[in-house]
């Protein structure tokens, strides 16, 4: 069998009292190679510790030997933690030093470092000297003075976070400038409250801070800031000049009572007054006519409450349907003067009924669908039953003449089905173009009907043009003279970019010098948004003068639907009208003006 190495705590587990006979022989073994040291087959390694990190089934502590049997050398373990061993080689006389050492012990010098004797340094160098750790110069080198001082090409500064710099780095020339960084309210810059030194932050005071450490603590001052200790459980804090702080802590004095009596208003007898020792003092309210209450004066000024009747001005005027009552809910409490809630009457569900029977009595809501009935065998004389249904003989309908009606009547079931009535074309349902308010008819659009409509100037710029489609108004005038003809093209207004031309319309109207003319034509045929977009052609289809010699007679017509774009969207473009003219008037001068709307808004 093996013999172990074993710790110091290990052979002490081992050697306990032996009464029961526990120590064996290979405990004694273990013992000795303990004692006289592990012989080992090289060095010891900071893994040969307590727990035989190695492996080896060894273990060592403090106090342990390990005999190299190869190199013959012998190590002792200072200390074995897990991993780290120390373990230190002991060196007899006659053995070979090593490292920065030579020579043999027990007296080894320093090696030399390997430099000769030199000598460095004038009016115009300086030595360096680089010293190792043993203490022995390793290199010594000359270096020239410079003959002035050296340039700094950057120099940063930075510090405690409390302050914040400006103007660094430097790079030629500057100044550093600190500023506080700012902080809550009531903050300190101050060192942590408890522990060893800290950096020190910006935080609240603490008790720890101005000595105050105990519960009951005051701060108070004398020829500094200074703390005074809570007192005894019943002590009162009193001034004292005397004492350092001014203030002190002290037993309350207690006088002495020899006689207390009592008196007070006659309606309470009082019993056991003067008290000269000890003793009860004892009231009773005393005895009182029948139907008297405690009240103050009937009238005057305020005065001592008596026992007297009830007058009338004793019942003070209250708001209207109210009644003087308890609180609504909870517990018990005084009457005050206020309205009828549903648990006053003993309502307390969604539907609840209140009714009479011989009192005051509720009665519950019927189920979806049901009616209340009549029935005088109920004790309140009411039910809930259920709905009884009719029946429906004939349903007729019949309705504006804008809807055609199918179905009607019904006699026993069906549907009614109503459907929109033709109407010419170009119509739109809509009220009277002016005047009192009347039944919508289907009738051609009029400019009225255009909301928000703004009269502008022709050839104008426009402006006002928002995201939301607005109608603009422009007057054309024209003349046609007899039996002339031609086109007149009009710059209606210089149109913003990003603009749309949504729709158009237009009213025309003409006035005569004379009745005397056989025909005359004006049509507007086209409009244009720059040059590239698309005409509206033919605006005026079919456009022929009414027959009539009446001044301002008018012509109205809805224009396309076609939508037209700013074709160059970035810029201003010109909207243009052409209106072509002819007259077959006899020595007759036709003028008169045609409206031209634009329905416009932006999509900028």
């Amino acid at each position: 069998m093996a013999d172990t190495v074993r710790t110091k705590a290990q052979l002490i587990a081992l050697w306990a009292d032996n009464d029961t006979g526990d120590i064996t022989a290979g405990d004694g073994r273990d013992f000795l190679s303990t004692f006289f040291g592990f012989r080992g087959l090289g060095i010891p390694t900071p893994q040969n510790d307590r727990v035989d990190t190695a492996g080896i089934g060894q273990f060592f502590d403090q106090g342990n030997w390990w005999f190299n049997t190869v190199v013959e050398t012998l190590w002792y373990c200072i200390e074995g933690p897990p991993g780290l061993a120390d373990w230190r080689r002991v060196m007899f006389a006659g053995d070979a030093a090593g490292g920065v050492l030579t020579g043999t012990y027990p007296n080894p010098t320093l090696a030399a470092p390997g430099l000769t004797v030199n000598t460095k340094g004038s009016a115009t160098r300086s030595p360096t000297v680089s010293i190792d750790a043993d203490g022995r110069v390793t290199s010594l080198t000359d270096n020239l003075i410079p003959s002035s001082g050296g340039t700094v090409t950057s120099v940063a500064i930075t510090g405690p976070s409390i302050i914040t710099w400006s103007g660094s780095p430097i790079t030629g020339a500057g100044t550093f400038a600190g500023a506080l960084n700012t902080q809550l309210a009531n903050r300190f810059l101050a060192s942590a409250t408890t522990g060893g030194a800290a950096v020190p932050t910006f935080r609240e005071i603490d008790g720890e801070d101005i000595d105050m450490r105990a519960k009951g603590d005051l701060l108070t001052f004398d020829t500094a800031l200074d703390v005074l200790a809570v007192g005894s459980d019943g002590q009162v804090l009193t001034a004292d000049s005397l004492a350092g702080p001014g203030i002190k802590w002290a037993t309350p004095t207690n006088g002495t009572v020899t006689s207390v009596a009592i008196t007070g208003p006659s309606i309470i007898t009082w019993a056991g007054s003067p008290i000269t020792t000890a003793g009860t003092l004892t009231g009773t309210l005393a005895n009182q006519s029948a139907n008297v209450v405690l009240a103050g004066p009937t009238s005057g000024p305020a005065a001592a409450p008596t026992f007297r009747q009830i007058v009338a001005a004793d019942v003070a005027n209250q708001t209207a349907n109210t009644f003087l009552s308890g609180p609504t809910s909870g517990g018990a409490a005084a009457p005050t003067f206020r309205q009828i809630v549903a648990a006053d009457v003993g309502l307390t569900t969604k539907g609840d009924i209140l009714t009479f029977s011989t009192v005051l009595a509720r009665l519950g809501v019927g189920t979806d669908g049901q009616v209340l009935s009549a029935d005088s065998t109920q004790a309140t004389g009411l039910k809930w039953v259920g709905a009884a249904t009719g029946t429906v003989t004939s349903v007729a309908i019949t309705g504006p003449s804008i809807i055609t009606w199918a179905g009607s009547p019904i006699t026993t079931a069906g549907t009614l089905t109503g459907t929109l009535a033709n109407q010419s074309a170009n119509l739109v349902l809509a009220g009277p173009t002016s005047g009192a308010a009347a039944t919508p008819t289907f009738r051609a659009i009029d400019p009225a009907d255009l909301p928000g409509t703004v009269a502008t100037t022709v050839g104008a710029t426009l402006t006002g043009v928002t995201g939301t489609p607005r109608w603009f108004k422009f007057t054309l005038p024209y003349t046609i003279w007899p039996g002339s003809s031609g086109q007149s093209n009009i710059t209606l207004c210089v149109l913003p970019a990003k603009a749309v031309v949504h729709a158009t319309a237009v009213e025309g109207g003409m006035c005569f010098q004379t009745a005397q003319y056989t025909a005359v034509g004006l049509a507007l045929a086209t409009i244009n948004v720059g040059v590239t977009s698309t005409a509206f052609s033919d605006f005026i289809a079919g456009y022929n003068v009414r027959q009539s010699p009446n001044p301002g007679a008018a012509i109205r017509s809805a224009g396309s639907d076609t939508t037209l774009y700013n074709a160059s969207m970035s810029a201003t473009q010109n909207v243009t009208a052409q209106l072509n003219l002819s007259g077959a008037t006899q020595n007759n001068l036709l003028t008169g003006s045609v409206d031209v709307f634009l329905l416009i808004s932006s999509l900028g």
